[in-house]
């Protein structure tokens, strides 16, 4: 399957839809993990929007999904899956017509 398309502005779509994907290639079961999941989500907050609940809710139930997560050690080192440091910006649409 191919998709194109463009979003305007791009912001971080490109980190977002790397971790997304980390998340859900990464399960087993077919399943994600609702921790690093949940962590995508939080970090992508401000700039990305998952419309199946309210923000508030969303917020809460984020918080104390990471919460737990951490509590849990789900988020030690950087090979988890979706982490922060496994997810590099793509490369700029410049850099690749040079």
């Amino acid at each position: 399957m191919e998709l194109s398309g463009r979003a305007i502005p791009a912001l971080d779509l490109d980190r977002y839809l790397e971790a997304l994907f980390a998340v859900l290639n990464a399960s087993e079961s077919g399943q994600p993990s609702i921790f690093y999941l949940a962590h995508v989500l939080w970090r992508h907050w401000h700039t990305q929007a998952v419309i199946t609940l309210p923000r508030a809710l969303q917020w809460i139930v984020f918080a104390l999904v990471l919460l737990v997560g951490r509590i849990l050690g789900r988020y030690r080192g950087a090979d988890w899956p979706g982490s922060p440091e496994s997810c590099p910006a793509a490369p700029q649409v410049e850099a690749m017509n040079a």
